[in-house]
């Protein structure tokens, strides 16, 4: 596999507050909220940015399709049947 770089453009880092930013032109369809690792070479004259890959399935993608209310319906809702047993005890 070829790793094929592709020049974006030449950007300069701003100063926002106590942090520097580069800018990301809006044709490379990048959303607000998306993570990425910042990693550099040994030198250091090198900055490489790669999207993060969420495990965290609320954000990922993975419930995007989930029917949480027909899933409600078949399983039922927890916590909120009523109580069955021997709850009532008093406490000494």
């Amino acid at each position: 596999m070829e790793n094929k770089e592709k020049t974006i453009g030449e950007y300069k880092a701003r100063r926002v507050g106590n942090a520097l930013v580069i800018t990301i032109p809006q044709s490379l369809a990048i959303q607000a909220g998306e993570k990425f690792t910042l990693k550099t070479n040994q030198e250091g004259n090198e900055l490489i940015y790669k999207k993060t890959k969420s495990h965290n399935p609320w954000e990922n993608g993975q419930f995007d399709d989930f029917d949480f209310r027909a899933n409600m319906k078949e399983v039922g809702n927890y916590g909120m049947s009523p109580d069955v047993g021997k709850e009532r005890v008093e406490w000494k």
